[in-house]
């Protein structure tokens, strides 16, 4: 958005639309990871052994 004021005022802003691109990108992949991540973490939790909390015993 910045970039088409910048051209509003006759400067190029070429390089400003490409970062901006860029950025977009990474985040979109950052977002992936996350996700990717999260849905990794509960299966692994899903998949461990299931042991059933008995309370203390002893004294």
């Amino acid at each position: 958005m910045q970039a088409k004021k910048a051209e509003g005022f006759g400067v190029a802003a070429q390089d400003g639309k490409i970062l901006g691109w860029v950025g977009i990108g990474l985040f979109i992949l950052w977002v992936l990871f996350f996700v990717a991540y999260i849905v990794l973490f509960a299966a692994i939790i899903a998949n461990l052994p299931h042991t059933p909390y008995t309370g203390r015993t002893g004294s």
